[in-house]
């Protein structure tokens, strides 16, 4: 009888490596929910910054996966820049327009929610190089005789979305950084505010970028 039970013994040794082995594999490959740590940053191009009421702002991420294992399902997005206004009686939210989107070509994506995703990346491999977004918006203008709710800076926040699988909702890890802030000015003031330049000067009387 000893035979067979050294025999049982060593069969269940082996299966529990086994499925050991196979479990490691999966981890391995995949980056397990909450072990991911992305290379990740967020900011106001350039920042601190200041703007005019109805010009443009640039923001720029990075990312990189830094890590010994793949991401998959990776989103970058950026809730929709905006400031509370109020005209005395009743509060308000400006909401800024997507002007230029390095991460995909126009037309762009609408916004859902107030949030701009960019295009999900499938797979992001470990160590690859870095992923580097700009994204340019244009603020609105302050409606007459409006004054800011509390301070007149632009807000938002720039977030990065791991997702694993194709069944589960949501992420399974969200990096934040935010709130960004922008400052921005009533009365134009050329040692503060400039807006981000889009497109080149074409009025050879005026040889400066527009904005």
């Amino acid at each position: 009888m000893r035979p067979r039970s050294w025999v049982r013994a060593a069969f269940a040794a082996t299966l529990a490596a086994g499925i050991a082995a196979v479990v490691f594999g999966y981890v391995a490959g995949s980056a397990p929910a909450g072990n991911r740590s992305p290379a990740f940053t967020f900011k106001a191009d350039p920042g601190p910054s200041a703007i005019t009421f109805g010009k443009n702002v640039a923001y720029k991420a990075s990312f990189q996966n830094t890590s010994k294992s793949n991401y998959t399902k990776v989103t970058l997005a950026q809730t929709v820049p905006s400031v509370q206004v109020t005209d005395g009686t009743t509060n308000s939210t400006l909401y800024a327009d997507l002007v230029y989107s390095s991460c995909e070509s126009p037309p762009y994506s609408a916004p859902v929610n107030n949030v701009y995703s960019c295009p999900t990346i499938a797979s992001l491999p470990a160590n690859s190089a870095l992923q580097n977004v700009t994204l340019v918006w244009q603020s609105k203008t302050l409606p007459a005789g409006d004054t800011c709710v509390s301070s007149c800076k632009l807000a938002t926040t720039g977030m990065l979305a791991i997702k694993e699988g194709l069944s589960n909702t949501g992420s399974n890890d969200t990096f934040s950084i935010g709130p960004v802030l922008t400052t921005l000015l009533d009365v134009p003031d050329p040692s503060k505010a400039g807006g981000y330049p889009i497109a080149k000067c074409t009025d050879p009387s005026n040889p400066t970028l527009t904005t």
